[in-house]
């Protein structure tokens, strides 16, 4: 059932419609729909747009001509659905009745050329396939009443849901757990770069380290390790350039050379052969006294004049050559000595930590071997200067040159590779690193005791509802299997012809129509309805007649096979909107019999309907008293003891372009006809104190005075040789001071043309009240049974009437 249609946005006559601000019942409080809904609207007040609207919501399909319009309706579950034409929520338990269900189903009303479209109902019942029909119904029971499979499928159902959520709470606590860590351990940690990490991403490093979480676990070392290694800069290549011996072998052969060679003199002089020193100190003098001095510079004694041919015959050519060999090789030693730095050009500062190590023993080796062959070499230098001080005398030779540093350095050369590779695969080393961590973070994590909790109460949660949604989806099967059955029994009953039959039933038995019927013809094409006229087929019919079969149309597709066993919600438009009076009654009766008056069953206490919600719409007034005295539905009211009715009227208005639904004025809803309404106006200013809330009854006093008391005397003297005036006469005769004083009240109050100064002077309410008093005290002394009857009309009994005796006239 629907509430209320919350507002109403470019849809033909409605334009911002809002419920709310427009169908208010008591105050400012908003009415709503109920379970028999009587809308009464003048024509081309918008009722048929209204139509349109459930009709969408019927169909599933939005009327031609409204893209623009939206609307948005309000279930009694407060839910709420807002349909345009973009998206319009269907709903297959509605039946609309309007001139578009006429054109779309019954062509042949509106042209020669078209069809009226078929319908099946259940044909007669077989014996043998009711009992089995009633069997599987017995079988499948309802969810109402929580019987048979339906019943065990509602229990199923709770369960479902109820594990479903259980389920659902339990992910999510669980989920709440692995995005928090995700996001305040994972993610913020910056030696691990995860700036996007996510719960998603988390589940699957989950994974992978649950088939094994011990050995992800790390010691401190090792995560110290990888930390280092992950915090370590990029380093950059290091190198030791070959390095070449032979020169230095080469020297070392010269070296050995020269100490060996053995020099004869042409003379010899014994003192310098035998004094190192003094031979020095000869060689010094020659250079500094040959070719210079006579004398010598020591002693000042002349220089023999042979000495010089001495000399250069102790110290010859050969003694001046090898003493220039062995300077040369004494300089050369200067420049062949060996330093590390000249090995090594790089620090351990500037290689990956993980190398220093291993580099250092290198390192130390190769510092070992410079020392040793520096060593060596100082060695030599020793030998040299000792040869140089006699050039004459042979000496032994160096010691054999043995030295590791090639092979030292060939290994260092080998780690410097793999340095240098190290720097290379840097970027993939330090993922490897950060993942070991990270890994070992999430082990941890996996293995502790919260989530293992809330894990396994998502593992229960979902063993629970699997067990339930098992047995759910099984009994889901076993009804389903069940309505398959019963859909096949129902199509052994389906006849088409008896759709045409109820319909020809509908016209002859609340119409009168013997001439008319509704005919199913089978062809090789299905089934068509054709309308004939004395067994003949019908043309030119009137449009009293189309009107007729359409609305019998209707009432008998409210029985087809596709609204059995449905809570219809059924919307008639203006049904005798083209028929004559004589019709009205008829359409009323239709409408009552088959579908407003309610079944009585068997051991039921309470009545049911043939209808889940009725909206009735109509222009004409004398269909709206009909409608009046429908069969109206009753609820009842938690804490109150009698049912209350489950009706209202509301009435569409139309002011120039625009429509708004409103409730419907109590004239129209209250009273079967208007002199009902006017007696209870008299009745309210004869009984009642005047206030604010029934002053209008006082205003209107004059006006419903005088059409009261012409409509009730003229049938009570229907003469037409009498005037109103002497009908008044008449009716209070003998008194002709109160019959004058009641017709003077009545125009005086009522017309203010020719006493205009009367509409300037407050209003006597005590002179009002006297006189509706008197009028009613006179109608209840002529005639008790129509006072009576006057007020039960308007929901009092004579008991309850406080009507005082009326004063006397002035």
């Amino acid at each position: 059932m629907y509430k209320k249609i919350n507002k109403i946005e470019s849809f033909g006559v409605f334009n911002d419609f809002v419920w709310d601000n427009s169908v208010i019942a008591k105050g400012t409080e908003p009415d709503e729909f109920k379970k028999l809904n009587i809308i009464y609207g003048r024509n081309y007040s918008g009722k048929t747009t209204l139509s349109r609207m459930f009709r969408a919501m019927e169909l599933g399909r939005w009327p031609e001509n409204y893209n623009a319009a939206k609307f948005s309706i309000t279930d009694t579950a407060n839910i709420q659905f807002d349909q345009s034409a973009h998206s319009i929520e269907e709903n297959d338990c509605i039946r609309v009745y309007n001139k578009d269900f006429v054109s779309e189903n019954l062509g042949f009303l509106t042209s020669a050329d078209g069809e009226i479209k078929p319908f099946a109902v259940l044909g007669t019942v077989n014996n043998q396939l009711a009992r089995m029909a009633k069997d599987l119904k017995d079988r499948l029971g309802s969810k109402d009443d929580e019987t048979g499979l339906l019943g065990e499928l509602k229990h199923a159902d709770d369960e479902t849901t109820k594990a479903s959520q259980e389920l659902k709470s339990k992910k999510k606590d669980f989920e709440e757990l692995r995005k928090k860590f995700a996001s305040s351990t994972v993610k913020p940690n910056p030696l691990l770069g995860e700036y996007n990490y996510n719960i998603s991403k988390l589940d699957k490093d989950i994974k992978d380290c649950e088939k094994d979480t011990k050995s992800h676990i790390l010691n401190d070392e090792i995560k110290h390790q990888l930390e280092s290694s992950i915090n370590e800069p990029r380093r950059k290549d290091i190198s030791t350039s070959e390095f070449d011996l032979s020169a230095l072998l080469s020297f070392v052969s010269r070296v050995n050379s020269a100490l060996v060679e053995e020099l004869a003199p042409d003379f010899t002089l014994a003192e310098l052969v035998h004094n190192k020193a003094l031979q020095r100190w000869a060689e010094n003098g020659i250079e500094l006294h040959k070719g210079k001095r006579s004398t010598c510079g020591f002693c000042g004694s002349d220089l023999p004049e042979d000495i010089w041919e001495k000399f250069d015959a102790h110290f010859n050519q050969e003694s001046k050559r090898l003493k220039k060999t062995v300077n040369d090789l004494i300089n050369e030693v200067e420049h062949i000595s060996l330093k590390f730095e000249d090995v090594i050009t790089y620090n351990l500062d500037e290689t990956y930590e993980s190398y220093r190590e291993t580099l250092s023993v290198f390192f130390e080796q190769v510092n070992t071997e410079t020392e040793k062959i520096n060593a060596y070499i100082k060695n030599a230098k020793n030998e040299l200067h000792k040869k140089l001080d006699d050039v004459f005398s042979p000496r032994q030779i160096l010691p054999i040159f043995q030295s590791n540093l090639l092979d030292s350095i060939t290994s260092l050369q080998a780690v410097e590779v793999e340095h240098n590779k190290h720097s290379e695969q840097l970027d993939g080393k330090k993922k490897e690193a950060q993942a070991q961590i990270k890994n070992n973070l999430i082990a941890q994590f996996i293995s502790s005791a919260d989530y293992f909790i809330r894990n396994q109460a998502v593992i229960d949660a979902q063993t629970r509802y699997d067990e339930v949604k098992v047995r759910c989806d099984l009994l889901t099967e076993n009804v389903k299997e069940i309505e398959t059955q019963l859909e096949e029994l129902l199509a052994e009953r389906i006849d088409e012809t008896h759709g045409a039959k109820i319909v020809s039933n509908y016209l002859r038995n609340f119409f009168g129509h013997n001439g008319l019927e509704l005919v199913a013809i089978k062809g090789t094409k299905g089934t068509q309805f054709k309308v004939h006229r004395a067994k003949k087929l019908a043309h030119n019919l009137s449009e009293g007649e189309c009107s007729l079969i359409a609305f019998c149309y209707f009432m008998a597709r409210l029985r087809d096979v596709q609204s059995q066993e449905k809570n219809l919600i059924v919307w008639i438009d203006d049904p005798i909107s083209s028929l004559d009076n004589n019709h009205v009654f008829f359409v009323f009766s239709l409408i009552e019999a088959e579908l407003a008056r309610p079944i009585k069953e068997d051991g039921q206490p309470q009545k049911k309907y043939r209808y889940d919600q009725l909206f009735i719409s109509t222009h004409n007034l004398e269909f709206l008293k009909f409608l009046k005295r429908l069969s109206v539905p009753m609820t009842r009211i938690e804490g109150k003891k009698n049912p209350i009715t489950d009706s209202r009227y509301f009435m569409v208005e139309r002011i120039k372009d625009e429509s708004a639904l409103k409730k419907m004025p109590q004239y129209l809803s209250k009273y079967i006809t208007e002199f009902n309404y006017l007696f209870h106006q008299v009745h309210n200013c004869a009984t009642m104190l005047q206030t604010d809330d029934n002053f209008e009854s006082f205003y209107n006093f004059g006006n419903n005075l005088r059409k009261f008391l012409e409509a009730y005397l003229y049938f009570k003297y229907p003469s037409t040789r009498l005037t109103a005036d002497q009908r008044i006469q008449k009716f209070f005769a003998p008194d002709t001071g109160a019959a004058a004083l009641t017709g003077r009240v009545a125009n005086e109050f009522s017309h203010l043309e020719e006493i205009f100064d009367r509409s300037m002077s407050p209003i006597d309410y005590d002179e009002i009240q006297k006189l509706a008093r008197f009028v009613l005290k006179r109608i209840k002394e002529a005639d008790i049974d129509q006072y009576t009857s006057l007020l039960e009309s308007i929901g009092k009994e004579l008991s309850e009437d406080n009507l005082e005796a009326a004063p006397e006239p002035a």
